[in-house]
């Protein structure tokens, strides 16, 4: 973490860290979905305890440090709100593996960039590699496609070409 703020942060920057909640709507999304997250291994006890001190201790770690975590809320759902709290001039660096968190990018006229796979994205540099623009529909469509580990979300398609791929996110969004 420290790295990330001598890389990217400004003085007198804020460090948002957000935390899953392990059972989050989990109910809700297995009654839609029986195999959510089936091959998910359970989180131990000891685990889930070490990430409530961890909670705790960069809470008081830093005072630019802002842990946030809500009952039945995973990570990425408090990214929007978080966002619309700070100021509209103020660039913000979203740093997760989760491919959906890129389709905050630009989010609201903001300056929000992702960074994941070594690499801190902006729209242009997302649509170079990825070829579409990151919109919470094409990054869905993407990985019900594609699939996704992160998600649990199997290929799709798995012989589709990238050319037929993207025609699909272009034209039905």
């Amino acid at each position: 973490m420290e790295k990330f703020e001598h890389d990217y942060l400004i003085s007198g920057g804020k460090v948002y860290i957000l935390f899953d909640n392990v059972n989050s709507k989990i109910k809700q999304r297995k009654y839609i979905d029986p195999d959510y997250k089936l091959n998910r291994k359970k989180k131990s006890t000891a685990f889930i305890k070490s990430l409530n001190l961890l909670q705790y201790l960069l809470t008081n770690y830093k005072n630019n440090y802002i842990v946030v975590y809500r009952t039945a809320y995973e990570a990425d759902d408090l990214i929007k709100p978080i966002l619309l709290n700070i100021p509209i001039k103020e660039s913000v660096l979203l740093i997760s593996e989760d491919q959906d968190w890129a389709r905050l990018i630009d989010y609201q006229k903001r300056v929000v960039h992702w960074f994941a796979k070594n690499t801190v994205f902006d729209s242009k540099i997302y649509k170079d590699i990825y070829k579409y623009m990151p919109t919470e529909n094409s990054i869905t469509m993407y990985k019900t496609i594609r699939g996704d580990y992160s998600d649990n979300i199997p290929v799709g398609l798995p012989h589709i070409k990238d050319s037929a791929l993207l025609k699909l996110i272009q034209d039905y969004n």
